[in-house]
């Protein structure tokens, strides 16, 4: 996630991360202490109107 979030910033002011939104609280909590300018957002928080380009994806290799 961070190598993603240090190649946006050369492209854009402002990283979002789109996770579910189960996980955005911790996801945002456990970032904060890493990488405090990246913004979290859960799909629920996006309005209908807002066009959303993808850059990335980010997974563990040990998730399924």
């Amino acid at each position: 996630l961070n190598a993603k979030a240090t190649e946006l910033a050369s492209q854009s002011s402002n990283s979002v991360v789109l996770c579910s939104p189960l996980i955005r609280s911790h996801l945002k909590h456990l970032l904060d202490r890493f990488m405090p300018n990246v913004i979290v957002l859960s799909h629920n928080e996006i309005s209908p109107n807002v066009n959303v380009k993808s850059f990335g994806t980010v997974r563990l290799s040990y998730a399924s």
